[in-house]
């Protein structure tokens, strides 16, 4: 009940922040980014923030559906699940992965990556 009710937490936090996730009602959450190079900046700005979501890419998932896969335990505090939300939506933003701060991440959209 309360891995089930985290996941919950977890994904009502997103949308708080306007990000969209996926995965029905378990405990593993998918945020699409679509670029495989996007999402892994992304999963790396996470990293260097204490916030674990692994990121997700081809040959994994088909090309262009590059996401992070963020991962609930019974264990968290809804406050935990609250500030990693945040702090991947700050970082998308900081990024610039985001048209705009009200934009769901799965329609975000793509900027020309650095060469």
């Amino acid at each position: 009940d309360r891995l089930r009710a985290n996941a919950t937490a977890l994904r009502d936090a997103l949308d708080a922040e306007g990000v969209e996730a996926g995965g029905g009602d378990a405990q593993i959450v998918p945020v699409t980014v679509g670029s495989a190079h996007r999402t892994m900046d992304l999963c790396e700005a996470l990293l260097e923030r204490g916030v674990f979501a692994q990121g997700i890419r081809p040959p994994t998932v088909p090309d262009g559906s590059s996401r992070l896969r963020l991962t609930v335990m019974a264990t968290h505090q809804a406050a935990e699940l609250r500030r990693a939300a945040g702090v991947l939506a700050d970082c998308a933003r900081e990024l610039g992965i985001a048209a705009g701060q009200a934009s769901p991440i799965g329609d975000w959209a793509e900027l020309p990556e650095a060469a």
